[in-house]
């Protein structure tokens, strides 16, 4: 992840580094990005580059956690707002219709996400360590849910946690591959949500 001096920039210009390689890993996928064009756009050295990240892996990192911090705040909702089983499915939709809206409307989301989702998270450490905490916040998402009666408790948690995280990357990826024609009309967008929604109660709910 970045260095901390990264975090003390002005947001403003901390912003145009995020943008500027969200860009260039979109266009061009991960292996063949350049972080000399990124450097350019921005005008910096290959020391200024450094000074805030370690490799071109660390710079990609930091833009995923940038474009995921939307999804990780409405995950965040689940452990401290969901009541009951119909607040738990009403979020569970919020997120998911969150999603379709990114594939619908950012362009440059889309295509670094499915720069992410070319990798193998064996491919690197640091990788498989952001997808393991993607596994944990599913399962503490299923813990909430269970405690609002929303979801099964007749499975082991890590298990059914892992069967959920596998669906959902299988979603997402179906999602992600068939990227804006997924989600071009609102009727389409609709039949998304529930489909995603459907198929993950079919799993998880009691």
């Amino acid at each position: 992840m970045p260095r901390p001096r990264f975090d003390k920039l002005d947001p403003e210009r901390r912003r145009e580094v995020l943008e500027a390689a969200a860009r260039e890993f979109a266009a061009h996928g991960y292996h063949e990005a350049s972080l000399n064009r990124v450097q350019a756009e921005l005008g910096l050295s290959k020391g200024g580059f450094y000074y805030w990240f370690d490799d071109k892996e660390d710079l990609f990192l930091a833009t995923l956690v940038d474009r995921a911090a939307p999804f990780d705040a409405l995950v965040a909702g689940f452990l401290t707002e969901v009541a009951d089983a119909a607040a738990f499915w009403a979020r569970v939709e919020e997120l998911v219709r969150t999603g379709m809206a990114v594939v619908g409307e950012d362009p440059v989301a889309l295509g670094l996400f499915q720069a992410a989702m070319a990798l193998s998270p064996q491919s690197s450490p640091r990788l498989a360590a952001w997808w393991a905490e993607g596994l944990q916040a599913t399962r503490a998402v299923l813990e909430a849910g269970q405690a609002a009666g929303a979801v099964r408790t007749d499975l082991d948690l890590d298990l059914l946690a892992s069967v959920v995280f596998s669906m959902g990357e299988a979603l997402d990826r179906w999602l992600v591959g068939r990227g804006a024609e997924a989600v071009q009309t609102e009727a389409q967008a609709e039949a998304t949500v529930a489909l995603y929604v459907g198929l993950l109660r079919r799993v998880s709910a009691p």
